[in-house]
């Protein structure tokens, strides 16, 4: 890989990082629950996604692999992938910060992060399983 190529792509892997921290960071901003607190499932969903973005960059290392996702195509750009994640993780937790500031019930809560926990760990299991690696 060329030097090049790695720096842009730590930088954009610290950006997505520092992304999520500072969104997870922000969840007691609300005036119909004040005191709803972000679920710690939330930051267990982030990191299975990260993870899960991590070893699917590595895919660019192997072309004899395609990504599975349609919505990335069949060998996405390490931008796409980027974009990608980054995207349906701020999605992710908009949403359950509307479940919990809107008091629905813990269950449904739970069973939204468990589904997403659930896929990603998924994922991650599937890209290690054909030989993909989280590499910086």
């Amino acid at each position: 890989m060329n030097s090049n190529r790695f720096f842009e792509n730590g930088v954009a892997l610290a950006m997505f990082a520092l992304l999520a921290a500072f969104l997870c960071s922000h969840a007691k901003a609300d005036d119909t629950n004040p005191n709803a607190p972000t679920p710690v499932t939330e930051w267990v969903y982030q990191g299975a996604a990260f993870a899960d973005m991590l070893t699917t960059l590595d895919i660019s290392r192997h072309p004899n692999l395609v990504e599975e996702n349609p919505l990335m195509g069949q060998h996405p750009s390490d931008g796409k992938v980027l974009g990608y994640f980054a995207a349906t993780g701020v999605l992710h937790y908009l949403v359950t910060r509307e479940l919990v500031r809107e008091n629905v019930p813990a269950p449904i809560v739970q069973t939204w992060e468990a589904l997403g926990i659930g896929l990603e760990v998924g994922m991650v299991a599937h890209n290690y399983q054909i030989g993909l690696r989280a590499r910086w």
